[in-house]
């Protein structure tokens, strides 16, 4: 019978394991309380068995009264120290599975698109329980304006858009709809949040000083004027959360950290870069059309000079009298003009396709961080 019920706790054991990775609530109750019942079934065996051994015991041997109630006295302590090892064995076991159960009900009621989220933002398993805990929403500009009121405001006066937030009080996080093409602002946003509440904790856990002496040492190496820009401001709109803010500007927007530094993201991602590349992704989207209607803006220009001195020199040979040659320049000048007004065309259309991208960015938050283009004309 004691086999019988070290075979239950054992299957129960190895269910409710078993059923973490598929997330599965029955699977994991019916494991815990096969476990449970085999627990108490053992501990029920153990309890009936010494006293029958007592009880033997006391048949078969006749003793003085003082070396009965010894006898007795022994046999009692026994099995209180027998009772309360396997009582203590099952808070332990019952604390060693209720973690992971508990754990498995927050990823099987998570909003699925909050999981996939954190998984393109590649959070570990760690990092997305901390993640979805905080019950994770998409917001509008306006609800964001008014759930994270505070911060919106003053980032906004200060130049900066507010793409998501942190609520300690409520151990929320707060993030800003965005659209399709612009959707790897949201997975470095959603990273960049979860790092505040990792960062409250390890504080509290007694790494402050390590932790906050490698970012510090990691923000000078670094030496970037965005981020350094960045920090004067959360310097104005939150004062005293410099270091919290630059662990999640370290941690999503650059590579090269000290092992020092990437040693605290370690638990809570599995592929930290990703969050850097969606970050740089949506860097690089407006940097390469401006970059392309630069370039377009210099060519008009070089086209415009051409074109203005072949109309010059035409004009000089009609004025001398030459047909042929006012005739060969002036051709030339309709040439450059074609090319000149093409060029027009091409940079009118990027330019609409960039600024509807900057309005997307922009939303409707009352700050213009990156500003529309002017149309290009002759």
């Amino acid at each position: 019978m004691l086999i019988s019920g070290s075979g239950l706790i054992v299957c129960g054991a190895i269910l409710a394991v078993n059923s973490f990775d598929d997330y599965d609530p029955r699977e994991m109750a019916a494991g815990v309380i096969i476990l449970v019942g085999g627990l108490f079934w053992t501990i029920a065996l153990i309890t009936l068995a010494l006293r029958l051994v007592r009880r033997l015991v006391r048949r078969k041997t006749r003793r003085a009264p003082q070396a009965a109630s010894r006898s007795a006295r022994w046999y009692g302590v026994l099995e209180s120290a027998v009772v309360g090892a396997l009582l203590i064995s099952l808070a332990a076991v019952a604390a060693a599975v209720i973690g992971p159960i508990a754990d498995g009900q927050t990823l099987a009621n998570a909003d699925p698109a909050m999981v996939s989220l954190a998984n393109e933002a590649g959070m570990s398993r760690q990092g997305t329980l901390i993640f979805l805990r905080t019950h994770p929403r998409l917001v509008s500009d306006e609800e964001m304006q008014t759930a994270c009121a505070e911060n919106t405001a003053a980032n906004n006066a200060g130049g900066f858009i507010e793409q998501g937030c942190y609520v300690p009080a409520t151990n929320q996080i707060y993030l800003r709809k965005m659209p399709a093409d612009l959707h790897d602002m949201v997975v470095a946003t959603a990273a960049y949040e979860m790092l505040h509440p990792v960062y409250i904790a390890l504080h509290a856990s007694g790494h402050s000083a390590d932790l906050d002496t490698a970012i510090e040492a990691n923000f000078v190496s670094i030496n970037d004027l965005d981020l350094t820009n960045q920090i004067a401001n959360f310097a104005n709109t939150e004062p005293g959360a410099r270091d919290l803010e630059l662990f999640s500007l370290l941690g999503t927007g650059y590579n090269d950290l000290t092992n020092g530094l990437a040693q605290f993201y370690t638990p809570y991602f599995d592929n930290l870069s990703a969050d850097v590349a969606a970050n740089n992704h949506v860097k690089q989207l407006f940097q390469d059309d401006e970059d392309q209607l630069s370039q377009m803006d210099a060519e008009i220009k070089q086209y415009g000079g051409f074109a203005n001195n072949a109309y010059a020199t035409s004009v000089r040979w009609a004025e001398a009298g030459d047909q042929y040659l006012d005739d060969y320049y002036y051709k030339q000048y309709r040439q450059y003009l074609d090319q000149e007004n093409s060029l027009i065309d091409q940079y009118n259309g990027l330019l609409d396709s960039y600024n509807a991208l900057v309005t997307e960015y922009n939303g409707t938050q009352p700050v213009q961080r990156i500003n529309p283009a002017q149309t290009q004309s002759l």
